[in-house]
């Protein structure tokens, strides 16, 4: 089962350093048109600066020694945050009427 709450370390009341989009995820259309809910995230709360730290860490540690004993910090820090993103993006294009479908769990990357 996927994760529709914020990681434990992730504080939801902070206000993100970087935020893209913060539309709220209602419900995704298919291709007949009729309304499929696609998760219960919440909206997109931005990438926190321990994110960035991650990746830039990750550029000069790029190997699998490295990154499983960090793996918690991108659960928490890069995919939980990216797959509010799609949702939030997925959302607007169908508020917007765009042909685009994305699933938060297949689409992050």
């Amino acid at each position: 089962m996927e994760r529709t709450d914020p990681p434990p370390r992730y504080d939801a009341q902070a206000p993100p350093r970087i935020a893209i989009l913060t539309a709220r995820l209602d419900v995704r259309s298919d291709s007949s048109n009729s309304k499929l809910p696609v998760t219960d995230l919440p909206p997109f709360p931005g990438f926190r600066a321990e994110a960035l730290d991650f990746l830039r860490d990750l550029r000069a540690h790029n190997d699998r020694d490295w990154f499983k004993p960090r793996k918690a910090t991108y659960d928490d820090e890069l995919l939980w945050p990216a797959r509010c993103l799609v949702a939030d993006v997925a959302a607007q294009a169908d508020r917007q009427g765009l042909p685009m479908a994305a699933q938060p769990t297949k689409s992050v990357f």
